[in-house]
């Protein structure tokens, strides 16, 4: 059988920084540094309650919000296959033309306000 496990939360509201899949409870990934990570809280692991509240394809949504409140309790049971957490995943780069448009935005604002300042010469 697999070890069940407690974690009490009572840091800052917010985020914990796992995703779980509705109506199993399992917990698919673990940012890694996050609160949830922190307390032992890995890959493969299995969410059955918050607060008390059992966690089922109906709760996802009071879930969700349940898990963000602080005190918080979760109600783990170890995973047959934990993982480890890893790092989220970084934002997408902006496109190249984006950069270049803001980049020609920032030229244009310099030599606008250069010109009235009368450190420009427009001719």
């Amino acid at each position: 059988s697999h070890t069940e496990f407690t974690v009490n939360i009572n840091s800052q509201p917010g985020p914990m920084g796992f995703e779980y899949t509705s109506g199993t409870g399992e917990i698919t990934t673990v940012d890694a540094g996050s609160v949830a990570a922190v307390h032992g809280i890995r890959p493969g692991d299995i969410l059955l309650s918050v607060n008390g509240m059992l966690v089922g394809p109906t709760a996802d949504g009071d879930v969700t919000e349940a898990v963000q409140q602080r005190p918080v309790v979760l109600q783990i049971r170890e995973g047959a296959t934990r993982g480890e957490p890893t790092d989220p995943e970084p934002p997408a780069p902006p496109e190249p033309g984006l950069l270049l448009q803001a980049a020609a935005a920032a030229a244009d604002a310099a030599r606008t306000l250069g010109a009235k300042l009368g450190l420009v010469d427009t001719r």
